[in-house]
């Protein structure tokens, strides 16, 4: 008699406790369903927004247009660029439940390089990584449009509230949230360079050793949900190297050439329609089926949540 007292006690614990859990499944947001979050299942670790971090750049002689030349008796000495964030803010909820938030990050370099006087008609100069943003839930990495120069003043400006800056100025990637589909915009402004004329450091039995100084501004535009937790910033440790440089400089190339050619002809060929394809494809930060990103590892990246802004005023 009480064994099967027991018995159908431990019953009825056991449908609560499983009606407990469906009922808490079905509560959460379905981005939150089902799988482990991609960011928690590849054990990503996070820094600080306050701590900077250094990524190194790739610096080289340049023509008056920026293509990267080679300069008899001129020799580069790669160097880290430092990135700090030094300003964040996110506006009020738009009707739709929309914020925008503007993340700002100082940039400086001391691009070192040795020049033995042979030649000149030459400029130095170095390409660098921005900060990008991705899914914490599905790892993958938002659409982003740039803007730089004269057009950087466009959204500053204007006073542009968040919805304008998505139908004017953002790339954005269609993200679930409880249950329904939003869209995540992002706009990356890259602010003034200002350069520091080059200061000789030493002498050398190949020539002058000098450090020229560069330091630049960037902000980051997000519009997403208000409540949306799954906002990740990332930046690849290892920086850019020469062969990052001449695959970007060749693929710009490409491209540029194919869209020149399209508009002589007035139809576009096939290779082009590929690759605009290809740059429209969401890719995730860690992809075994992607050649760039295989044999990435969490710790190849600094990871930053966008939430954490707020905690670090």
């Amino acid at each position: 008699m009480s064994k099967k007292k027991i018995i159908i006690i431990g019953c009825t614990v056991l449908v609560i406790v499983v009606c407990v859990v469906v009922a808490c499944i079905l509560l959460l947001p379905k981005n939150k369903q089902g799988e482990t979050p991609f960011f928690e299942k590849y054990e990503f670790t996070v820094v600080s927004p306050k701590d900077p971090v250094e990524v190194p750049v790739y610096s080289f002689a340049a023509n008056k247009d920026g293509n990267e030349i080679t300069v008899d008796g001129v020799s580069f000495i790669q160097k880290n660029m430092v990135y700090t964030f030094r300003d964040a803010e996110v506006s009020e909820p738009e009707e739709n439940g929309n914020v925008e938030w503007k993340l700002t990050y100082d940039q400086k370099v001391d691009l070192e390089f040795i020049d033995s006087g042979n030649s000149s008609n030459w400029y130095y100069t170095y390409t660098c990584s921005p900060f990008s943003i991705f899914d914490y839930y599905t790892g993958d990495i938002y659409r982003k449009r740039s803007i730089s120069g004269k057009n950087s003043t466009k959204v500053l400006t204007e006073g542009l509230n968040a919805n304008d800056v998505t139908n004017k100025e953002m790339a954005y990637t269609d993200v679930t949230f409880n249950g329904k589909t939003t869209k995540i915009g992002i706009l990356v402004e890259h602010l003034t360079y200002k350069w520091e004329d080059p200061q000789l450091i030493e002498e050398t039995n190949e020539g002058r050793r000098y450090i020229a100084t560069c330091n630049s501004g960037t902000t980051v535009h997000i519009l997403a949900p208000k409540d949306y937790d799954g906002l990740m910033l990332f930046i690849n440790k290892n920086g850019v190297t020469k062969e990052d440089n001449d695959r970007d400089v060749e693929n710009y190339n490409k491209l540029v050439a194919l869209q020149k050619e399209a508009q002589e002809k007035g139809e576009k060929s096939e290779e082009l329609i590929e690759l605009e394809e290809k740059k429209n494809v969401v890719h995730k930060i860690i992809d075994s089926n992607d050649e760039e990103r295989k044999d990435r590892k969490p710790e190849d990246y600094y990871v930053i949540k966008v939430s954490d802004f707020i905690k670090a005023e």
